[in-house]
């Protein structure tokens, strides 16, 4: 008796030039923050409502338990397995589900969610059908990432959302149309949706949104990139400053990015 499963490809594309389309450090963290999230804490949110088990956490350690867990997240060859999550890293994620519908609600919930709070992040997803029984997941892989090319050259270039009119004013950062206008710490500049999603995330990655909601009981929360250096005798610096003022005779400053 065959069994048809649907192989599900989430992915960003144009990582780099999203990084790094700005030399504001902030804004450098916050893109990186928002194509972490995007297959991990979308996806798994959007997975969420289908199958009812919460399979996201802040924490890397309990994410990684919880993709574990075979009572959260079981294999798609059980019964009552709706979804299952093969990857759900920073940029790419990998399920399988029992239902087309299933697969085309979670692209489009993910997909959705990045064009309302992550403008300028490239993201698409593709589905490959297969007989669980006879057919060679390395093979419907490779048939998948094809279609995903297939896909992704097919949509036109996420710059095209930012058009604009001769009037509006540049973004300081970015070069995009200006949306709002920021406080910096010494002056007011105009800024595009994309710079304000960009430092928006670094909030999230650095903790300093949760540190803002607990008020004074707040001071002990870090964010996700603090935690990663948590117990190593590093730490996170708010700004290059911080660098420049331990009065190191520098001059040069190396922008180091880790993409797996």
């Amino acid at each position: 008796m065959s069994l048809t499963i649907y192989f599900v490809l989430i992915e960003t594309s144009g990582n780099q030039n999203y990084i790094f389309s700005t030399n504001k450090l902030r804004e450098n963290v916050g893109a990186s923050e928002a194509t972490y999230r995007v297959c991990s804490q979308w996806v798994l949110e959007a997975i969420a409502e289908i199958t009812r088990k919460p399979l996201w956490s802040d924490d890397a350690d309990h994410l990684k338990t919880n993709l574990l867990n075979s009572g959260l997240n079981p294999p798609i060859e059980e019964d009552d397995c709706l979804v299952e999550v093969m990857v759900a890293a920073s940029g790419k994620a990998l399920l399988l589900t029992r239902q087309l519908n299933h697969a085309q609600q979670i692209i489009e919930k993910v997909t959705l969610k990045a064009l309302k709070e992550a403008p300028g992040l490239d993201v698409c997803g593709a589905i490959a059908a297969f007989d669980w029984q006879q057919d060679q997941l390395a093979q419907v892989s490779r048939r998948l990432h094809q279609e995903f090319e297939v896909v992704r050259s097919l949509r036109p270039s996420s710059e095209l959302r930012f058009l604009r009119l001769p009037i509006v004013q540049d973004c300081r950062t970015s070069g995009l149309p200006a949306a709002d206008i920021d406080q910096e710490p010494d002056e007011v500049v105009a800024k595009s949706n994309v710079s304000l999603s960009k430092k928006n995330w670094a909030d999230y990655a650095l903790g300093n949104q949760e540190r803002k909601a607990l008020g004074n009981q707040g001071h002990k929360i870090q964010g996700r990139l603090p935690q990663l250096v948590r117990d190593t005798g590093y730490r996170f610096v708010k700004s290059t400053n911080e660098l420049l003022d331990q009065q190191l005779q520098v001059e040069w400053l190396a922008v180091i990015h880790a993409d797996g």
